[in-house]
């Protein structure tokens, strides 16, 4: 009888197939191939087994990196991407959003998040593109920023005003999501830098909150951000948390707006 890590050693790196599980007589498992080694997942009993494959060939090294470069030089989200709530996608990506208090599917459904299986990456559309980001612990640079993309990501509710409810704005774009969810548009900067077409988005509003982190990046960030908002009629309000937006409650979240709106 073949066993698991004898098919999976015959997988290209990112590779995935069903498999048998001794739990029933259908194929409910998933094994996969990365370049660390070789994995096996039973999404109905929970059986899971990991070892070392053989190393990347010559040609796996040189598909990967070409995958890598055509994610790069995109303009969209490749449509070889699938949902995260996909029964191919890896649990590493499908997890992933669950640390921002996100499910995959209101990830995939409602924020058009999909994997890409060639370069092991969760693709998160953004303004006139989309990220990349890293899911594996050996996958490179934690993020990649498709051509042409702004360095900001927006998320707008159009049923409030913008002369009454206001903006905030965050550092990532789990946070950003975190507070939409609570019921305010949110923009995150992708770290703390704020170019000249983020600070005329955020201009719109008469009410911007900065959701920065307690450090010295973060306090650039809020700095950066009155300096570049004092061309525009918006009153700037500051929030500071030891723990991001998206490790809050929706009720904290709402309770912190609601205060620094209101002076409490």
């Amino acid at each position: 009888m073949t066993t698991w890590q004898e098919v999976a050693n015959t997988l290209t790196v990112g590779q995935k197939r069903r498999f048998a599980c001794d739990c029933g007589t259908d194929t409910p498992a998933i094994i996969s191939k990365d370049t660390k080694g070789i994995s096996f997942y039973c999404f109905r009993c929970g059986e899971k087994d990991w070892a070392k494959g053989a190393p990347m060939t010559p040609a796996e090294i040189i598909a990967a990196r070409e995958a890598r470069n055509e994610l790069v030089e995109a303009r969209v989200i490749p449509s070889r991407c699938i949902p995260l709530c996909h029964e191919d996608c890896p649990y590493e990506a499908f997890s992933w959003p669950l640390l921002g208090n996100l499910t995959p599917e209101d990830a995939s459904d409602k924020y058009g998040f999909r994997y890409d299986p060639q370069t092991r990456r969760v693709c998160i559309p953004i303004e006139n593109g989309f990220l990349a980001r890293r899911v594996f612990a050996d996958g490179g640079a934690k993020y990649y920023r498709s051509a042409g993309s702004e360095p900001f990501v927006a998320y707008t509710l159009t049923t409030y005003s913008r002369f009454k409810a206001p903006v905030v704005v965050v550092e990532d774009v789990m946070s950003a999501i975190r507070v939409n969810t609570a019921g305010y548009s949110s923009v995150a900067l992708l770290g703390t830098s704020l170019g000249i077409v983020a600070a005329g988005h955020i201009g719109q509003w008469s009410n911007v909150i900065c959701w920065t982190d307690m450090d010295e990046a973060g306090d650039k960030a809020y700095k950066t951000l009155k300096k570049k908002l004092a061309l525009y009629p918006s009153k700037l309000l500051r929030i500071q948390t030891e723990r991001d937006p998206k490790e809050n409650w929706i009720a904290e979240i709402q309770t912190r707006v609601e205060r620094v709106m209101h002076g409490t």
